[in-house]
This record gives structure tokens, C-alpha cells and sequence, in this order.
């Protein structure tokens, strides 16, 4: 049988502690070997996880095997954890690539080829992602928790500090920012030109940016400045001694709600009213500046539409006053039909018909079965995890409590003076008062009733799913459309819908104030799918 070899690491560490490239590759061999297989190419991939599939590495080896680059019957993984942490996607993929003849072997977890070698591997796939996702709740966890110590997470540190390395109270390596002062002085100097201009006259980002260029003044490494990097440093509060942790969410780069901010000190660099007073030239320069198209047009598909035939965006077009609205390709509208033949499309119908089209392959009732018995399962380990946390603190706060009072009867005994014990006393006050803030977080939630998961509450939560998401006036279904969708390009009658396979459907219900579920949910339109259920 001809296989293809992936191995993966997700990291540097994991390398070092868990099993090498090198070491992956040398088991599949030595697997194909026993069985008579033939390896027809290796596919290595560094520093990249598994949770979703942006990995150049994967997406090569998808491209070679559909396009016929290379001909196999199977691909070789040394655990299901190798190919996807994803349980759900690891089931998409896995049942695409079937379609064509393909399977996925997990050549350290080798189950039969039947349905109960299929129901093994899927037990297997869950396991996976649990761990990946408790892996990621902890370290976000110990994160937050750093950021609180005044600690920086991460590598780069933002133009104008650097990281320095130092030892906190148990000996472990730390950073903080500290100032660059070469990189410090162009800030300044950014900032210097911006509020108070150059010889009499204003300076603009654009031309701060061409001015450092032509001092040789780089950005960092050998970056040259743009217009974009200028204001990037412009509107940032670090700056000012104020840097946030935890304000953006890793994965789609929203910001979260102010109160999930984490304040990070740091050494300002600039003058408060210097900042301030940049930001007022900022929105001086941009006086009618209006909510970008995507947020503000009255069409759903704003800003994700692409013209097939010139590779345009596709923008509003009105028609006989305003009553009808099309999308039309901008180039067609700019420049005529000699730049483009254009297509114009009515925006109800078509959007209609992409929503229907994405409901059914989102809230498939296979597909919300699942999330439902997920999301169960989650929401019962978090309510243990909640409990004996809660214990835990529950203990912490009667040890405390037995200091004070030891201190307080020995004071009121005449054994120990007040002033000598008086900071210590204080100290167990503040301690308590931490205990008990930590304790109001983890507030046991109500269990989930277990008839939930019965199909006929499974039907009626995937109605309720499809009913919002097809509501266009709701704001559901414009939210979920820009996780689901990258772009749609419209070719006549040929569609395609493209998307990433990032984290979806990120609430089924909200109960007794507990956020549950967070299941990825693969899209259609990957490039390897070009021409079959990419199409509407």
C-alpha cells in the first residue's frame, strides 16, 4: 500500500520532551516495513498546532493528494494527535478523504477498519482535544495569573522595551518589560513630529514614516517604517505605562470585554498629555470618519465578496431609488465594462440562499447532537473542577482564620505585643480577603439536565439554531457568518465559499450565567475542494 508520513511537533519544547520529528518518522517506517508499505513522501511539520488546520505543511499534503501529486491509500500519523487535537474536524476530514479512498492511521493506535475501530479512533480524537483544551485553559490560567505579578507573556516585546530575564520569588525565570532606549528614542521622536510637527508645519504619519526610512532609522531588525506602523505606535497606551494582557482573543483577534483586561506596569516613555494630544490630531485628520463597510453596510456579505471574473470586491449597487439592492463587482461600478464585464446579483435572494446553504452544514443534527453531548460532558468536569477548587479554598480560609485568631488570643493573653505582630495580622487580612474574592469565582454551576441529550432535544435546539441563524435580522447570523466565511467569489453561477476551520458556534445556550460549548465546526471551500461541495 502507498502511504504519505506527517509528523508534528507543536513546539520547541514538545520536541525536547515528547517525541521528535525524527523519532515519528522512525516509527512509521518502521510500522510500513512490517506491513509491506510503500512511503511515498514525508510531510514534516515545526511549531504548529493541531487544533485547526492553518498548517502550510497539512495544506501541502492535502494539495499533493487531491491533485494527484502524489497517489496514496493511506496517511500515516503516529497518534491521532499528530493529525488533529479536534475531535469534530478530525471527523470531517477524515470522512472527506474517505470519499476518495483515503485513510488516516494512527500507527501507534492501530484500531480494525470497521465501525467499531471507527468508534475507537473517535473515543481516541476526544480524548485529544480534551486535553488540548485543558492544556489551553491552564496555561491561559497561569498567564492571566503572571500578567497579575506584573510579568510579560511572551517573546517580542512591543517596540521601544525589550524582555529582561529575571528570577521571581521561587527561582523561576520571569520577564519584564524593561525600555529600550535606542528604540525608546525613535518613539519619541515619532511622537515629537506627530503632536509638534517640523519647522512650522504639520507631519503626517505617511511622511514620518519616509522621513525615518531616509534617516536609515529602522523599525525593528531591518523593517522599513509604513504609514501603518507610525500610527500602530501612535495610538498605543503602552507608551503611557499602560499595557494590557488578555485584551484580544488568540485565536480571532477580537477584543474582549475591558473587565478580562489585565493592567501590565510599565516604565512610560512618552507624556501622558503628549499621548493624548496625538490622539486628538489622530481624529482631527479623520473628521467624518464612518464605521468600515463590513460593520456599517446594510448588506450581510460586506467586505467577503469577491468578484470571479477580475478578482474585485463585490460592493452595494441600488436600483430605482434605493428600494433594491445587488451586489455588483466595485471594478465594473468604478471603471465600466471594459475593466469588467460585472455581476449583478440580488442581495436578499442571494443571501438567502448562502445561509440556507451554511445552516445545513453547520446545525446538521449529527453535527449538534454532538456539540450537545460535548458540551454536556465539558460542563460536568467543569462543575468537579469548580467543586474541588472551591474546597480547596474552602480549607485554605479556615487555616487562615486559626492563624488570626491565634495571634488575636495570644494578644489578648499578653503573651505577644501588637506592634511586633501588628504587619503579620495585617498580612492574614489581606490574604483572607484574596481566599474569599477567589472563592466568589468559582461559583458551582447547575448541572445540565440529562435529557438534553435526547434526540427529540436535540431536534428542537437545532431548530432554534437554524431559526436564529437564517433570522438576517436578528445579528446572528451576520456575527457567524464572519467566523464561518473568508470569502465567497461569485463566477456566474459558480460559487464558492471559502472558510477557515477556527473555533465555532461559540454559545448553544447561556443558563444560570454559564457559558457553555466551544466546538469547532469545519467549513466547505478548501482549496482541495475547489469544484465539488464548495459549491452552492
Amino acid at each position: 500500500m502507498n502511504v504519505v508520513l506527517y509528523a508534528r511537533v507543536s513546539t520547541t519544547k514538545q520536541a525536547e520532551r515528547d517525541l521528535s520529528i525524527p523519532d515519528q518518522i522512525r516509527q512509521m517506517k518502521s510500522y510500513c516495513t512490517q506491513h509491506n508499505h510503500t512511503v511515498a513522501k514525508e510531510y514534516r511539520e515545526e511549531g504548529a498546532s493541531a487544533t485547526d488546520d492553518k498548517r502550510p505543511v497539512f495544506q501541502e499534503m492535502m494539495r499533493d493528494i487531491i491533485n494527484g501529486n502524489v497517489v496514496v491509500e493511506a496517511i500515516l500519523v503516529l497518534t491521532t494527535s499528530r493529525f488533529f487535537r479536534d475531535a469534530t474536524a478530525a471527523r470531517i476530514w477524515k470522512h472527506n478523504l474517505r470519499k476518495k479512498g483515503i485513510r488516516v492511521i494512527a500507527t501507534s493506535q492501530e484500531v480494525a477498519d470497521d465501525p467499531m475501530g471507527d468508534f475507537v479512533e473517535g473515543i481516541f480524537e476526544l480524548i485529544d482535544q480534551y486535553e488540548s483544551q485543558m492544556n489551553g485553559y491552564h496555561t491561559l490560567r497561569g498567564m492571566k495569573e503572571n500578567a497579575r505579578r506584573g510579568y510579560f507573556n511572551g517573546s517580542n516585546a512591543p517596540f521601544g522595551y525589550y524582555c529582561n530575564r529575571v528570577e521571581d520569588e521561587k527561582g523561576n525565570l520571569k520577564s519584564r518589560l524593561e525600555v529600550n532606549p535606542s528604540e525608546a528614542d525613535t518613539v519619541r521622536k515619532i511622537f515629537s513630529l506627530y503632536t509638534e510637527g517640523s519647522d512650522g508645519r504639520t507631519v503626517g504619519a505617511k511622511q514620518i514614516a519616509q522621513l525615518l526610512n531616509d534617516e536609515n532609522v529602522r523599525a525593528r531588525g531591518s523593517a522599513k517604517w509604513s504609514k501603518q506602523r507610525v500610527l500602530s505606535i501612535i495610538s498605543d497606551s503602552t507608551y503611557i505605562g499602560e499595557y494590557f494582557f488578555n485584551r484580544k482573543d488568540a485565536k480571532t483577534r477580537r477584543e474582549k470585554p475591558r473587565d478580562q483586561w489585565i493592567a501590565i506596569e510599565v516604565t512610560p516613555i512618552v507624556e501622558s498629555s503628549v499621548f493624548h494630544k496625538a490622539q486628538r490630531i489622530r481624529a482631527s485628520h479623520e473628521p467624518s470618519r464612518k464605521p468600515g463597510r463590513t460593520t456599517a453596510s446594510p448588506l450581510l456579505l460586506a467586505g467577503l465578496m469577491k468578484c470571479g471574473l477580475c478578482g474585485a470586491a463585490m460592493t452595494l449597487e441600488t436600483g430605482k431609488g434605493g428600494g433594491y439592492r445587488y451586489y455588483n463587482c466595485r471594478r465594473f461600478l468604478r471603471e465600466g465594462k471594459f475593466a469588467c464585464k460585472g455581476q449583478r446579483i440580488p442581495s436578499a435572494e442571494f443571501e438567502k440562499v448562502v445561509l440556507a446553504h451554511l445552516s445545513d452544514v453547520v446545525f446538521s443534527e449529527t453535527r449538534v447532537q454532538t456539540i450537545v453531548n460535548e458540551v454536556s460532558q465539558a460542563h460536568a468536569e467543569m462543575r468537579r473542577s469548580m467543586t474541588s477548587a472551591r474546597e480547596r479554598l474552602k480549607k485554605q480560609l479556615e487555616k487562615i482564620e486559626v492563624k488570626l485568631q491565634r495571634h488575636i488570643d495570644a494578644i489578648e493573653a499578653g503573651a505577644v505585643d501588637l506592634n511586633l505582630v501588628g504587619e503579620r495580622i495585617q498580612e492574614l487580612h489581606e490574604e483572607r480577603e484574596n481566599v474569599r474574592r477567589e472563592l466568589n469565582n468559582y461559583q458551582t454551576p447547575k448541572p445540565i439536565p440529562g435529557t438534553i441529550q435526547h434526540p427529540d432535544n436535540v431536534r428542537v435546539i437545532q431548530r432554534s439554531l437554524k431559526d436564529l441563524f437564517l433570522a438576517r435580522d436578528s445579528g446572528i447570523a451576520k456575527q457567524y457568518v464572519r467566523y464561518l466565511v473568508d470569502e465567497i467569489v461569485v463566477n456566474g453561477t459558480d460559487v464558492h465559499i471559502r472558510g477557515n476551520t477556527t473555533a465555532f458556534l461559540n454559545t448553544l445556550a447561556q443558563k444560570n450565567n454559564v457559558r457553555t460549548g466551544c466546538l469547532p465546526v469545519l467549513t466547505l471551500g478548501h482549496d482541495w475542494l475547489r469544484g465539488q461541495d464548495s459549491n452552492l
